[in-house]
């Protein structure tokens, strides 16, 4: 006989919970992460979330305490869950923005916590597609002290806005392949001897598919895609491009060339790539963009750049201060 995980008592052969406790712990699971969403979103009640969260298990009847290490990573994980919902309409407001520094500085998460699941590293996308939507700026960000020296030649008229590294380069290749079949029946006339009433036809088949081609460093920036592999290193024009597909893993792009195969580049920030795209061919000229002397990290301390202790916030911010 197995005992129930959530109640302890007997749940039965082979089994290891009953169904009402089970979803007794869900619904106690998903109403805890609404009020760390709520919290991390508008920034307030962070004092008191803690024993709301401790309430809602009590209340299941279920003999469970969180320990630290739990409750940070339910502090963590559903930060990233207000990021999601927050870009759920496509719009990251200043409101948010504030909730959700003040959600982290409160609980002492720092980005390399964060970024496990690269919550943080979408919390800066978000922000750099904001302040070209709205403001036409690009926030000045310093790749090199995470990539070194990058081997794109850049040209003097534009500006780099993200790398993203491992990232893979598909283009389409054809295969070709001759099937036939033959039709009618053969009937015997003599030992060895058949006549075959039906004809054989054959007929070239091709069949397309995206073939992985390298592996390697892409970047972005006001006037090309550029991407350097161990095999191939080549830059896109951004108004050479046709069109633009989305993948959930990465974006396909076709030039506007005579000969051109469909390309894609696969990665985890396909959504940003896709959005960032979007973004700067929406824009009537890419190169109003102007270079914002506030660095990435300006933008992130919006809501925490108005408390007391600025020190420490810049400790922060800085991914030194750790958690408990």
């Amino acid at each position: 006989m197995g005992d129930c995980k959530y109640c302890g008592k007997s749940a039965g052969w082979f089994k290891s919970e009953h169904k009402e406790c089970a979803k007794t712990y869900q619904n106690a699971a998903e109403h805890i992460s609404d009020l760390c969403v709520e919290a991390a979103l508008t920034g307030e009640g962070l004092n008191n979330l803690q024993n709301q969260i401790q309430e809602t298990i009590t209340h299941t009847g279920f003999n469970t305490n969180l320990n630290v290490k739990d409750t940070r990573a339910l502090y963590i994980s559903n930060w990233g869950h207000a990021l999601d919902a927050a870009l759920d309409d496509h719009i990251l407001s200043d409101d948010e923005i504030k909730g959700l520094n003040r959600y982290r500085r409160h609980f002492n998460i720092n980005q390399h916590e964060l970024d496990q699941e690269q919550h943080f590293t979408r919390f800066q996308q978000a922000l750099i597609l904001k302040t070209i939507r709205e403001d036409g700026r690009l926030p000045n960000i310093d790749f090199t002290l995470e990539y070194g020296r990058l081997p794109f030649r850049l040209m003097k008229s534009e500006t780099l806005i993200w790398v993203f590294d491992n990232t893979r380069y598909l283009q389409e290749v054809t295969q070709r392949e001759f099937r036939g079949s033959s039709l009618g029946a053969s009937f015997r006339v003599a030992k060895g001897v058949y006549i075959r009433p039906s004809m054989f036809r054959g007929r070239p088949v091709e069949t397309k598919s995206l073939q992985h081609l390298d592996t390697g460093l892409m970047g972005i920036t006001t006037k090309h895609i550029y991407f350097t592999g161990s095999e191939k290193s080549f830059r896109i024009r951004l108004d050479r491009i046709v069109s633009v597909t989305p993948y959930s893993d990465g974006v396909g792009v076709m030039r506007d060339t005579a000969r051109a195969k469909p390309e894609a580049f696969v990665n985890e920030h396909g959504w940003f790539t896709v959005n960032l795209l979007d973004t700067l061919e929406e824009m009537d000229d890419i190169q109003s963009l102007r270079n914002d002397e506030s660095s990435i990290d300006d933008l992130i301390m919006l809501g925490i750049e108005d408390d007391e202790d600025r020190d420490t916030a810049d400790a922060f911010i800085a991914g030194t201060a750790a958690g408990p």
